[in-house]
């Protein structure tokens, strides 16, 4: 099968399909569980990520559904027909980027404040002098970064 060629008339969606909708069918569905457990997975990450390496956790989300066996599907249902269509690679891809925005700027300044955190304990406990042997010219310095990713961590 194509990798571009959309599906059309699916009676009955499998365990690795992703629905598209809402409602207790889509949200338990197995399918979907998988896939907000893989958004979650990779969350983290692709907040902290430069904007330019965001795309790439997008893609090996998809790349993991589709790679099951059976391949999952991101499929919609047609309203009238009660019948499932694929909604493609595209909106696929948009899909999982909505989904990976979402709670992203609580996340941000989560990571943000746990990282303030992490610093301000580990400056106090060395002391002045410590700290200025440590860090240069730059001791008082207590700005938060969050280090950018260079690839996403795939699971095996």
């Amino acid at each position: 099968m194509a990798e571009n060629k959309q599906l059309n008339f699916i009676t009955a969606p499998h365990a690795h399909d992703v629905l598209s909708g809402r409602g207790n069918l889509v949200n338990r569905h197995r399918g979907n569980v998988n896939f907000r457990s893989l958004v979650k997975k990779y969350k983290e990450e692709y907040v902290a990520c430069p904007k330019s390496h965001k795309s790439m956790y997008s893609k090996l989300i998809y790349d993991e559904i589709r790679s099951l066996d059976p391949a999952g599907r991101f499929l919609k249902q047609d309203p009238n027909t009660k019948l499932w269509s694929d909604i493609g690679k595209k909106t696929a891809l948009a899909k999982i980027r909505q989904a990976l925005r979402e709670g992203a700027p609580e996340l941000l300044r989560d990571l943000q404040t746990s990282e303030q955190s992490r610093l301000n304990a580990s400056t106090s406990s060395e002391g002045k002098f410590a700290r200025a042997a440590n860090f240069g010219d730059n001791a008082t310095d207590n700005s938060t970064s969050i280090e950018p990713c260079n690839e996403p961590k795939k699971s095996l």
